[in-house]
C-alpha cells in the first residue's frame, strides 16, 4: 500500500462534465487522508504520525487542503490497531489551525 493523492491534487477544483465538455458549478474537495489506510499500513502510532506529517508537508508546499475521513471504529477505539491510538487527537492538535496561504 502506498499513499497517493487520488484526484492527483490536494487543491479543490471544479468538476468537469465529460459528456458536455465543460466545468460545472460543483467544487470537488479531494480526500487526502483516510485513517484506516494508515492504521492498517503501520503497526504503531509513531509511524502513522510520520506518514500524516509527510502528507501534510506536501500539501502545505503546494497550497492544498488536508481533507480527512475518520471511521467510527477509530473514533471510539473499537477493535483497531494500536497505530490509531491518539492519531485523531494528534491531527487536531497539530493541524486544525493550519490554513492555506
Amino acid at each position: 500500500m502506498r499513499m497517493v493523492f487520488r484526484a492527483g491534487t490536494a487543491v479543490p477544483f471544479k468538476f468537469y462534465d465529460l459528456g458536455r465538455e465543460e466545468s460545472t458549478g460543483l467544487t470537488i474537495h479531494p480526500l487526502i487522508f483516510m485513517d484506516m489506510l494508515t492504521v492498517r499500513k503501520y503497526s504503531n502510532e509513531v509511524d502513522s504520525r510520520t506518514e500524516l506529517d509527510t502528507i501534510t508537508n506536501a500539501i502545505k508546499e503546494n497550497g492544498g487542503l488536508l481533507n480527512t475521513t475518520w471511521h467510527p471504529e477509530v473514533l471510539i477505539g473499537f477493535d483497531v490497531p494500536q497505530a490509531s491510538d491518539g492519531l485523531l487527537d494528534y491531527c487536531l492538535e497539530t493541524y486544525s489551525h493550519v490554513t492555506p496561504e
